[in-house]
């Protein structure tokens, strides 16, 4: 984690939208699961929780979140949502594991979010192969 998110939130308050790109916090080796099932450690159980209150410190809780299928970056969005509460919207979108981070700037799956009605300001997003974030619609698409 080598970013100063007080750096980020001085200068957050300068712009109306603000996108976060985030990755899984720490999970599992590759072994006998395949890549999509591994598990967050305990050291990544712990990251995912310090980050959120991080951001919920500074106000940089966002108002959507994508998050791909792969199973840590599924608990790692969890874990920020017990921080975060039911503000953040969150869409699961398993295009993100499987396209990683183009997934995210192709198509229509910022932009969207950016023009919805619901986004007043923060989005971030988290994902396995790439970074996404997760709303809190709970809706996942196919």
């Amino acid at each position: 984690m080598g970013v100063n998110l007080k750096k980020v939130a001085k200068a957050a308050k300068e712009y109306r939208h603000i996108l976060i790109v985030m990755r899984h916090a720490k999970a599992e080796s590759l072994g006998k699961s395949s890549d999509r099932d591994r598990n967050l450690t305990d050291k990544g159980l712990k990251q995912a929780k310090t980050v959120a209150k991080g951001l919920a410190e500074l106000k940089l809780v966002p108002d959507r979140i994508a998050c791909s299928g792969a199973a840590r970056a599924l608990q790692t969005c969890e874990r920020m949502l017990k921080t975060f509460g039911d503000h953040p919207t969150v869409d699961y979108r398993q295009s993100l594991y499987d396209n990683g981070v183009q997934a995210v700037f192709h198509g229509s799956s910022i932009s969207s979010m950016m023009r919805s009605k619901e986004c007043s300001g923060n989005v971030a997003a988290t994902e396995s192969k790439s970074p996404v974030s997760r709303s809190h619609h709970r809706g996942r698409d196919p």
